[in-house]
């Protein structure tokens, strides 16, 4: 019982263990707030997340902040992770305790790789954070010309408000990235032409 205690050690080394133990070490991982498959999406280690999950890891688990192995993939910048959690079934929408979908730590991040990746798996440009902003707000507010244009190109709508009453296009401007704003919206005025008239 010691081995399946340690629940990560039985699972790394599940081959040698008889398979009946397999399942009891994997509930034991399943009871924790991290699992393993999250230390291993945050840190890129594909291989082992792979593995994890040829053993019955819950790809869609959270933890006590709500975050997924996706999540942690996502906020760490490890794409090649992200990718195989994706394709075992990992739900690019389910959100943390603050709000956030991967998609929307991607385009914080200003990740161009991540999030065309996770919007070729489906993943929502309309979830919200809980101050109303998308994706696509978020990338603009932070001046990710970018990943603002992929979200775009994936059929963001631009005219979203958020909680209070703005656009991506608002955000951009008020932030001072303003040949982004012009991106996001070209009929706001150009501010080189009202500088120049």
């Amino acid at each position: 019982m010691r081995l399946l205690f340690s629940g990560n050690r039985a699972v790394r080394y599940g081959r040698i263990l008889p398979a009946v133990l397999l399942p009891a070490a994997v509930a034991v991982l399943a009871a924790c707030s991290t699992t393993s498959l999250m230390t291993a999406a945050k840190n890129g280690n594909t291989a082992r997340a792979e593995t994890l999950m040829r053993y019955g890891i819950g790809v869609n688990q959270q933890d006590n902040s709500g975050k997924t192995a996706l999540l942690y993939a996502a906020e760490n910048g490890r794409k090649e992770a992200a990718a195989a959690l994706l394709a075992n079934g990992a739900d690019p929408d389910i959100r943390d305790k603050h709000g956030r979908s991967a998609l929307m730590v991607a385009a914080e991040a200003g990740d161009a790789g991540m999030t065309e990746l996770l919007l070729a798996a489906g993943a929502s440009t309309t979830l919200r954070n809980p101050d109303g902003k998308p994706a696509l707000t978020i990338a603009a507010e932070a001046g990710h010309t970018a990943v603002a244009e992929i979200l775009l190109a994936a059929g963001a709508i631009a005219e979203l408000q958020d909680n209070g009453g703005k656009t991506a296009a608002d955000r951009a401007a008020e932030a001072g990235h303003s040949a982004l704003a012009q991106i996001l919206s070209p009929a706001l005025p150009d501010p080189q032409t009202e500088e120049n008239p």
